[in-house]
């Protein structure tokens, strides 16, 4: 399985790929620029020779792969939902990767909360899927979590009726 793929059942229909708002990548960049601030200064106060270059263009090589693999983790981590199941894909770092499945008709109850002025006024927060058997699913930082929310409520409400043969 590569980094950004998933296997879905041949009947099965993919209905949405929610990742994290685009606004937690904001801490990231701040850092970058903190960074860049830092290698202006380095770059002021090194004496004006080969080495001062050098230097800079290593801590830009260095920042630019920094931001590119924290960008790729960041895409990665998703929550596919189908019409049968649940994926959450929790992408840890490169070498690191947990997928958890969870059937619609598994789903026991479905939550969501956004906590602070930024997440409310940006509109994120998390889903958390509580699991029958036990255990739970939780996405951090999804976009519109009560809308999501809904509307997996209203895809169980639709696969119960259709298990049950109503």
């Amino acid at each position: 399985m590569s980094l950004f793929t998933i296997s879905l059942f041949k009947d099965e229909e993919l209905l949405a790929i929610e990742r994290q708002h685009f606004l937690t990548l904001a801490g990231l960049i701040f850092q970058l620029l903190v960074l860049l601030g830092v290698v202006a200064s380095i770059y002021y106060f090194l004496p004006a020779h080969i080495a001062r270059t050098i230097i800079l263009v290593l801590i830009l090589m260095f920042s630019f792969a920094y931001l590119v693999y924290k960008f790729i983790i960041w895409y990665a981590i998703s929550l596919v939902i189908t019409d049968q199941k649940i994926i959450d894909v929790n992408q840890h770092n490169l070498s690191k990767r947990v997928v958890t499945e969870v059937l619609i008709s598994d789903i026991a109850n479905i939550s969501a909360f956004k906590q602070g002025f930024v997440q409310n006024f940006f509109n994120f927060g998390a889903l958390v899927i509580d699991v029958k058997e036990g255990g739970k699913i939780v996405a951090f930082n999804i976009r519109d979590p009560e809308m999501l929310m809904a509307n997996l409520n209203k895809l169980k409400k639709r696969t119960n009726e259709q298990k049950h043969g109503k």
